[in-house]
């Protein structure tokens, strides 16, 4: 087989070997440290200043003005048909509040919009205008009120547009982790959020990590990544056509085919070349094919499913003959696209689900942004004395189980006489109608094992028992006598 300089096939076993060495991050945390130290301390002269040197832009004001732009109409109304779909999908698999009553009890939970969020949307070579259309979506359909975007400067009118379809009229022209300080701490300008979402370089990766806690935020992506399942059946061409579409996101991009035929794989290179050759961004993808993509040979499906399950990826297409039956055999993937005619870019686009998505195997615990991201949940728990009093004694044994005495007596002080839990505990005011005695199987109890032998008579004092304290008039007949009088 001829070489190829774009992409190279390797075993399985070669595969796992390099599937989680492809990216060699560099040591950035402390210089975003000092970004956001310097963001907290002096706001938006810092802002402004990180602007100049980062971006190579003069700005006045982080906030930005938004200005009427014109964009084609047939671009516009696209714009439109995506955010319908995202918005009405979003909606569709919302959570809601439920309360569920039972006899003396409710219990559910309360599911409220976030007050305030920020999306940050990458701005340069590439600005990703449908990144805005996504975020605003979900938070819209969860009933987000407040949507600030933060986006570099020079803001993109595409971004305008899109920021004006969506209903957003908050933007700042800021970008970086310098943008993501300002989101979470806010400045003079920008009022500070609850929960930052949205993709970015490595440094705003780095500066969601280091600020999540003071803020929520959706999860700390890395570069994108896609992963396609292939057989005999499959179309090389579409194939590589979806490679190169991952690849040209930037150097770091990640495009990996799985399949069980040599025959596949040889022509899916072949394709890679052939189409990389009037492609705007043919360099970008090419570097990125070169360094982080690969083509794994497989024994056979169990192997191939074995893989991707490791991989998680954040995008997985199955193109092989039966998709459906592999369905359900995966486990781990931010998106699954199933079949040839279901391309990981119309789900960039218009599909509706969101195209934020967990990456680097963070799908085996991550979930895709939805409108759950932009919601607060509070459990609900409700009783009335009658019902409290079913599962108080269960709770109290736990509780010194656990060694929690206070945790104990918090439940004795509503059932308790004594106001300090000293007195007897109150039996009659628990409610226990709900004990069946007709399930107590007296025969379990064996009398053979109470051993009499144990209790010491020698250790009663008679002595302490005193005969003069024993008033007899209070029993009796002497109590009649006295009454007669």
């Amino acid at each position: 087989m001829r070489k190829s300089e774009t992409i190279k096939i390797f075993s399985a076993h070669e595969m796992k070997l390099r599937i989680f060495d492809v990216r060699k991050e560099t040591n950035i945390s402390k210089t975003v440290a000092k970004i956001i130290d310097d963001v907290r301390l002096r706001g938006d002269k810092a802002l402004i200043e990180m602007t100049r040197q980062f971006d190579r832009c003069e700005i006045d004001s982080v906030i930005f003005k938004s200005r009427r732009v014109k964009i084609d109409r047939a671009l516009e109304n696209c714009m439109k048909t995506a955010f319908a779909r995202i918005l009405k999908f979003h909606k569709e698999t919302a959570d809601e509040s439920k309360l569920i009553r039972r006899e003396g009890e409710i219990l559910g939970r309360i599911v409220r919009p976030l007050r305030r969020v920020g999306v940050y949307v990458p701005g340069g070579s590439a600005p990703l205008f449908s990144t805005l259309l996504m975020a605003v979506g979900a938070a819209r359909a969860a009933g987000v009120k407040e949507i600030a975007v933060a986006t570099p400067p020079p803001v993109n009118d595409l971004i305008i547009a899109a920021a004006r379809i969506a209903g957003v009229s908050e933007i700042y022209s800021v970008g970086g982790a310098q943008a993501i300080a300002a989101l979470a701490f806010g400045t003079e300008s920008v009022k500070p959020v609850d929960k930052i979402v949205g993709p970015g370089n490595r440094f705003v990766a780095e500066a969601k990590r280091q600020v999540f806690g003071r803020v929520g935020i959706d999860s700390i992506a890395g570069p994108s990544e896609i992963l396609i399942l292939a057989d005999e059946s499959s179309s090389p061409k579409m194939i590589a056509a979806d490679m190169i579409a991952q690849a040209e996101h930037d150097i770091f991009a990640r495009s990996i085919l799985l399949t069980s035929s040599r025959r596949i794989g040889e022509a899916v290179i072949l394709e890679i070349e052939e189409q990389l050759k009037d492609l705007p961004r043919r360099d970008i993808a090419k570097s990125s094919l070169a360094e982080r993509g690969i083509i794994g040979i497989c024994r056979d499906s169990s192997e191939m499913l074995a893989l991707a399950n490791m991989c998680a990826p954040e995008h997985l297409e199955i193109m092989i003959k039966k998709p459906w039956e592999v369905v359900k055999k995966i486990y781990a993937a931010g998106a699954i696209f199933v079949g040839n005619y279901s391309p990981e870019i119309l789900g960039d686009y218009v599909a509706g689900p969101n195209h934020i998505l967990p990456t680097g195997g963070t799908a085996r615990f991550s979930p895709p942004l939805s409108a759950r991201d932009f919601v607060a949940v509070s459990t609900v728990q409700s009783f009335s004395k009658k019902a409290s009093s079913v599962l108080a004694k269960k709770a109290v044994m736990m509780a010194r189980a656990e060694g929690l005495e206070a945790h104990a007596r918090s439940i004795e002080s509503r059932f308790y006489e004594s106001r300090f839990g000293k007195s007897r505990f109150d039996e009659s005011r628990f409610y226990e109608s709900r004990f069946d005695e007709s399930r107590f199987d007296e025969s379990r109890f064996d009398e053979s094992r109470f051993d009499e032998s144990r209790f010491d008579e020698s250790r009663f004092d008679e002595s302490r028992f005193d005969e003069s304290r024993f008033d007899e008039s209070r029993f009796g007949e002497s109590k009649k006598k006295s009454r007669k009088r």
